[in-house]
């Protein structure tokens, strides 16, 4: 019975979206971005540059949503846009004078609200439910 429990609560784990720090506000840096095995929005390894100050969030929402947000902490806003047909926008001021990694958080979090209004909208399933016609789908 515990073996049946363990393999239940690991099952579910797997198909939980989790987010990715690749820049944190540090120094200007190469961030690597590997691809996962569920959900498989990105399909292939990539590295690009991390400005000085910048924090970046993505989630892989499904194999047809990635969210992300980001926010500098030299800057005043945070921004926040999915692959479902939402271009990156502002979320407004950061929360403090200066903005934080939570700030950027914060824009992945309201990028995967707003994916599941436009799916909902567009008749999808929501960014956790595989939200069709955005990009990475073929469409």
């Amino acid at each position: 019975m515990k073996k049946i429990i363990a393999a239940l609560i690991l099952g579910s784990l797997s198909s939980l979206s989790f987010a990715v720090t690749p820049c944190d506000g540090t120094a200007a840096k190469k961030a690597s971005v590997k691809k996962a095995d569920t959900p498989t929005f990105i399909k292939t390894d990539f590295t690009f540059n991390c400005s000085n100050n910048s924090f970046v969030v993505y989630t892989e929402q499904s194999a047809t949503v990635l969210t992300v947000g980001a926010t500098s902490a030299k800057g005043s806003e945070y921004f926040g846009g999915h692959t479902d047909g939402g271009a990156v926008k502002s979320y407004g001021p950061c929360e403090a004078k200066d903005c934080v990694a939570d700030d950027a958080t914060a824009g992945d979090t309201k990028a995967k609200e707003d994916a599941e209004k436009d799916a909902e909208a567009d008749g999808g399933g929501g960014a956790g439910g595989g939200a069709g016609g955005g990009a990475g789908d073929g469409s």
